[in-house]
């Protein structure tokens, strides 16, 4: 199966947004810009996001940690 690749001028263009904010946000999201690379489908999709997946891995992990908190102390915010 051939991978989808893209350079950020395509992409931006395909999204309708500047080259520089993508660019940017994909910096964000931890990613290595460079000139002349292709991107997949899902770190052009991480730009276009602005980074937001790690925020949204970061209060996942940090409700999740809450939750077991609770639960080991029998104690659970839903109860009663």
């Amino acid at each position: 199966m051939k991978t989808l690749a893209f350079s950020l001028n395509q992409a931006a263009k395909s999204l309708g947004i500047h080259e520089e904010t993508l660019a940017k946000n994909m910096v964000k999201a931890g990613l290595a810009v460079e000139p002349h690379k292709k991107y997949t489908l899902r770190e052009v999709f991480l730009g276009y996001q602005g980074g937001d997946l790690k925020m949204e891995q970061t209060r996942k992990t940090r409700a999740e940690a809450l939750w077991n908190r609770l639960t080991r102390c029998g104690q659970h915010a839903l109860r009663p």
